[in-house]
């Protein structure tokens, strides 16, 4: 097994009155010890990742952290600090792990501390995930979002270069009823049309999605947002059902983007989505659509009648899932073949799971949860178990399109 340094950090005396640090001060010494661990050979550059359990965003980033840190090995750092603000707790952060090294065994544990008081007092946060990146002098050299911690910016400061990176600690908290692009305007003149503006500019606000329902209007704000992520959440789709026909190095890919829509009160959120994507499309040149698709897919159905008869009466005794796993108790098959999309979907490339048209009758199911992480032949293998599986297919699919309006003039 291997070794994960954890340390539960009280609050000491000495820095009982340390205010928080901003860009280019310098790190306490207790707590640079805390980070150098005593370890022989120091790196260039610590990035302290301030995370919970409950934050889809922090786990979602895990892996390509570990590749940075497996890429400059010697030289970066990546430390998890779990505050004792987010009401995790040292059992609840193990049961997390344990699930986690499962599904990427060969990853090299990160360093961790939990039950944070010191850092978090350094380093105050609204939101997480939130990056601090210190080098080996002890200064502070930025404070970060996600978007911010990629390999360009890791070399650059490892190389003892400016990192030009929006200070994240100073960012404004997007609350609901923020503005950027009606502000001084009569929202509820212009909602009865429905009006919406979008670009990519910077702005001075913590990332992130509100809705508002203001006098005669409702609103939807979307803050530095990835462009494929609005489109996906506001036609609320999965990856593997989404085709992209831009260019791999499209900026519009890689630059995250602002948009907000006034519309009359009472609007639906489905009336809200469609909004939304025309928005998109025509700010951005773009043509997004449904569309249907001819696709291999993975069919659930039942493979053994007498084996899938007899585990259902089994499942009838059980209550609960035990340890890292699953329950689907008297679930119809649609939700549980949407919940594996969703799952499985660490592996963007998994093609898509349907269940059998003729297959409607609730079942129950456990399953091991590492089989739903991005592990489609552990998956496969336990469907047997209850007499289930996934039968490789081609049908016509509901996808959504994304490709440059030229192509359709």
């Amino acid at each position: 097994m291997k070794f994960i340094f954890c340390i539960t950090i009280l609050l000491c005396p000495c820095l009982s009155k340390a205010q928080p640090l901003s860009i280019g001060q310098q790190v306490p010494s207790p707590v640079m010890q805390l980070l150098r661990n005593n370890a022989t050979i120091q790196p260039s550059i610590y990035v302290i990742d301030f995370w919970a359990t409950w934050c889809s965003s922090c786990r979602k980033n895990f892996p390509a952290m570990a590749a940075l840190q497996a890429k400059h090995e010697g030289s970066l750092k990546i430390v998890l600090v779990n505050s004792t603000t987010t009401g995790d707790d040292p059992q609840k952060i193990n049961s997390f792990f344990k699930k986690y090294y499962a599904t990427f065994p060969a990853q090299q544990p990160f360093e961790q501390i939990t039950n944070d008081s010191i850092f978090t007092k350094l380093f105050p946060f609204d939101a997480v995930p939130h990056y601090v990146w210190i080098d080996s002098a002890a200064r502070v050299l930025a404070i970060t979002g996600s978007q911010e911690l990629t390999t360009q910016n890791i070399q650059k400061a490892i190389s003892g270069l400016a990192l030009h990176t929006v200070d994240k600690s100073s960012l404004q908290k997007l609350e609901p009823g923020t503005s950027l692009f009606f502000q001084n305007d009569n929202k509820a003149v212009l909602a009865q049309s429905t009006i919406g503006k979008a670009d990519t500019a910077l702005y001075l606000f913590q990332p992130g999605t509100v809705k508002h329902n203001g006098p005669g209007f409702q609103s939807m704000l979307a803050v530095s947002q990835p462009l494929l992520s609005l489109y996906q959440r506001s036609l609320h789709l999965k990856s593997n059902r989404m085709r992209i026909l831009l260019p791999a190095n499209s900026a519009l890919l890689h630059k995250p983007v602002n948009a907000e829509l006034l519309m009359p009160p009472g609007s639906s959120q489905k009336e809200m989505s469609i909004a939304l994507v025309k928005l998109l499309n025509k700010n951005f040149g773009l043509h997004g659509r449904m569309q249907t698709i001819g696709s291999l897919c993975y069919m659930l159905q039942v493979a053994d009648t007498a084996l899938f008869k007899k585990q259902q009466k089994k499942a009838a005794s059980i209550s609960k899932a035990g340890h890292d796993s699953t329950f689907y108790k008297n679930k119809a098959p649609l939700f549980i073949t949407n919940t594996m999309n969703s799952m499985l979907l660490q592996n963007a490339g998994w093609p898509i799971i349907i269940s059998h048209p003729a297959f409607t009758q609730n079942i129950s199911l456990l399953l091991p949860s590492h089989t739903l992480r991005g592990n489609p032949q552990a998956l496969q293998k336990a469907l047997q178990h209850w007499g289930l599986q996934l039968l490789q297919t081609s049908r016509p699919l509901q996808f959504f399109v994304l490709e440059p309006a030229q192509n359709h003039p």
